[in-house]
């Protein structure tokens, strides 16, 4: 659906090919992924080598992508001239996105806490409540370790978003034939309200330019009873940390969830080669929202005044 108004698309092409809506309003699909962002146009124009880049990695480049790819970006630099070409900005490392083990770190004491995260990290408190839901939902997937585990666990579709072509289809690729992608805003969701029984961000609501928008849309696409887990070394949502840390339980609550778990000092080691190992200490919690019949009014009014802030 439209991000910002809501209205239904129309199409559904495998490849490239475009999503139509109201009027002359089209959105790309390229590689078989909707590009369904406020914006796409000016999207294509800053990223579009980047763009063409990713699919002819992904074995995705055809003259179709090619055409729309121009068409678009064109179509972003007739509305701003200004328009600088920019790469993907993805939120993982080279070691995060292979496919192998990791290497061998060159201090004793640093070992142990990379492997002690395999059980204990994020990800892994993660795994712990993802449960068997039916249809999921995961914002910005990294390299797609968490969409791994997603496409195990879903009973009918786990959807990911993300603003990177490159992330969308990497975790896509990691996360089986039950998992699609789309690229999108998590400040602007394109769903229905009340579609996943799950929606969960490993590390993401510290790296969005409004963390309240994009709880608000994360609730508002929430079913009734279904869950909204995340992780994050910034609970204090940009704030004071130490004196701010419950800020993001604070926000869940404003936003009309309850509390069901949280735990603090979680240890998320980030490694980037034999002598390169960043070490966050993070905050997860877990939030339902209610079955009260309100609820979705009291999403949408979220909603509203999380987009009137951004």
């Amino acid at each position: 659906m439209h991000p910002l108004t809501g209205a239904a698309l129309r199409g559904a092409p495998e490849g490239s090919g475009v999503l139509r809506g109201a009027g002359d309003v089209v959105f790309p699909v390229l590689g078989g992924v909707p590009v369904l962002l406020p914006d796409a146009a000016r999207w294509c124009a800053t990223h579009h080598d980047a763009i063409v880049a990713t699919l002819a990695a992904a074995g995705r480049l055809d003259d179709d992508a090619l055409a729309i790819v121009a068409s678009f970006a064109a179509a972003g630099r007739d509305d701003d001239v200004n328009v600088s070409p920019a790469p993907f900005v993805d939120d993982f490392t080279p070691e995060e996105a292979a496919d192998a083990p990791p290497p061998r770190l060159l201090h004793r004491a640093v070992g142990p806490l990379v492997e002690d995260a395999v059980f204990d990290g994020p990800l892994a408190w993660i795994a712990r409540q993802l449960g068997r839901p039916r249809v999921a939902l995961e914002l910005g997937p990294g390299a797609g370790a968490l969409t791994t585990l997603l496409g195990d666990v879903v009973q009918r579709a786990g959807v990911v978003v993300d603003i990177s072509l490159r992330a969308v289809l990497l975790a896509v690729a990691r996360g089986g034939p039950r998992v699609r992608g789309v690229v999108a805003d998590a400040g602007a969701l394109p769903f229905a309200a009340a579609t996943f029984d799950l929606v969960v961000g490993n590390n993401v609501v510290d790296v969005v330019d409004a963390p309240g928008a994009l709880i608000a849309h994360a609730v508002r696409v929430l079913r009734p009873g279904g869950r909204l887990v995340l992780t994050t070394p910034d609970p204090a949502l940009g704030g004071r940390a130490g004196r701010d840390d419950r800020a993001l339980e604070h926000t869940l609550r404003q936003h009309g969830l309850v509390l069901e778990d949280a735990e603090d000092g979680i240890l998320w080691p980030r490694v980037h080669g034999p002598r390169h190992v960043e070490l966050w200490v993070c905050r997860a919690v877990v939030a339902r929202r209610p079955l009260a019949t309100t609820a979705p009014q009291a999403a949408r009014k979220a909603v509203r005044k999380a987009v009137r802030k951004a």
